[in-house]
């Protein structure tokens, strides 16, 4: 089954960067696990990646609920797993970037989150409680979640509260909610990696971050969101950044002091966030050095996955195609059929009905690379010479021992090929 890669790491180590280049490198799609990302119109605070990017790759549970609107770390979970899901069917590797660790934590160890429900829910319920008495409150629990209500006693305050809360945040029964619950581990494999940066370098990049956040309009954010309408007691205005903004609009802070407020906060979050991510179970650090990318991290990452996960990880790509029809896959797969079975014309004949494609396209460099071990098989070393395009030969030793395996390279046309440095894609 194709696995569930999480990256995580403190607020300014690079996880929404770095998961763009590992997603480019799987064409796959990213699930945000930001609890503030959610909220459209707070982008410079929460540093959600550009339209550009969004644009390149598609993006989940960003830009999705109104400033007003309730989220929780229950609705997450619910979200997040339906997606993972959806992406799997269409064959995709997931790939889930944040640094909010209560969410992830939900999602990955079946994490009991009651308290993710919102606060003011909570407090309604116990008011109606104080008001009405518990037993009428369980009356309403037996309404609207009857299964659940018959497994707590009339008087348990404290479980009626969390199982009504539930249901009023999220619309779903408490006994639905973890009817088919288990860790998410249990349900497909997960890999979690901590970006693991020097401490000082992390915390100046902090303090960089938010200068560029204030250079790139945060003030004037925060004003156009006040002038649609929305409360400044809105839950996203109570994250770091936006609460110092408001303060400053309100004239309790000058600028000078809200931007110091906002980094020492900030490198405070960052201590919290390595703190919760110690608890996350099964997680691997990602050492970042001052000269990495976000593309060496990402070749990092890959290098770290477990090598059965790898080789199969890789073995699977090799069959997807980018926006080609099935037929494709079909005529490709033919051709290996064939090969496998040293009908080198019927193979040769498989590839020449794959038409159309890119000269620099992994599809086209698969052609050819598979068309030059028919050959060497066939004694041709002419053909063979001629058959990988030169100019597009750029893929490392894994992937070509991967298809090696794939198609079953007899030893005599591997050490011809590679002897000719032509490597497959």
């Amino acid at each position: 089954m194709l696995p569930l890669i999480i990256l995580t790491g403190p607020t300014g180590s690079g996880k929404s960067e770095t998961a763009q280049a590992l997603a480019r490198k799987l064409d796959t799609a990213i699930i945000s696990a930001d609890s503030m990302q959610v909220y459209k119109y707070f982008d410079i605070g929460t540093a959600k990646p550009s339209l550009a990017a969004r644009e390149e790759i598609q993006h989940h549970l960003i830009d999705i609920l109104e400033p007003n609107e309730e989220f929780n770390a229950f609705i997450f979970k619910t979200r997040a797993l339906e997606i993972i899901l959806k992406l799997m069917k269409q064959g995709k590797v997931p790939i889930l970037v944040g640094g909010t660790g209560l969410y992830i934590k939900t999602l990955i160890e079946d994490y009991d989150c009651a308290e993710g429900t919102s606060l003011k829910t909570r407090e309604k319920i116990w008011e109606n409680i104080c008001r009405q008495g518990v037993e009428k409150v369980y009356q309403e629990l037996q309404r609207v979640d009857p299964e659940y209500a018959t497994k707590i006693s009339k008087t348990d305050s404290i479980r009626i509260v969390r199982a009504l809360a539930v249901y009023l945040d999220t619309g779903k029964r408490f006994s639905e909610f973890h009817q088919n619950d288990s860790p998410a581990s249990s349900r497909f494999p997960i890999h979690t990696y901590i970006l693991d940066r020097d401490r000082t370098e992390l915390y100046s990049e902090i303090n960089q971050r938010v200068d560029k956040m204030l250079d790139e309009g945060l003030a004037q954010e925060v004003k156009n969101i006040l002038d649609r309408g929305y409360n400044s007691e809105a839950k996203p205005f109570k994250s770091i950044g936006y609460t110092q903004m408001i303060q400053y609009h309100q004239g309790n802070l000058d600028l000078d002091r809200a931007t110091y407020e906002i980094k020492k906060e900030t490198r405070h979050y960052a201590k919290r966030q390595l703190t919760w991510f110690r608890k996350l179970h099964g997680a691997n650090y990602l050492p970042v050095n001052p000269n990495d990318t976000a593309q060496t991290l990402a070749d990092k990452l890959i290098s770290l996955l477990p090598k059965l996960i790898a080789c199969s990880l890789a073995i699977f790509l090799s069959f997807v195609q980018t926006g080609e029809a099935i037929t494709t896959d079909q005529n490709y797969a033919k051709a290996k059929h064939f090969f496998q079975k040293k009908k080198w014309a019927k193979a040769n004949n498989s590839l020449l009905a794959i038409k159309n494609q890119a000269l620099d396209s992994i599809e086209n460099k698969r052609v050819r690379f598979l068309r030059a071990l028919i050959y060497t098989e066939q004694g041709k070393p002419k053909e063979t010479i001629n058959a990988p395009p030169k100019a597009f030969i750029s893929v490392d030793s894994f992937s070509a021992l991967v298809f090696v395996a794939e198609v079953s390279v007899p030893s005599f046309s591997l050490t011809l090929i590679l002897s000719l440095n032509f490597a497959p894609p």
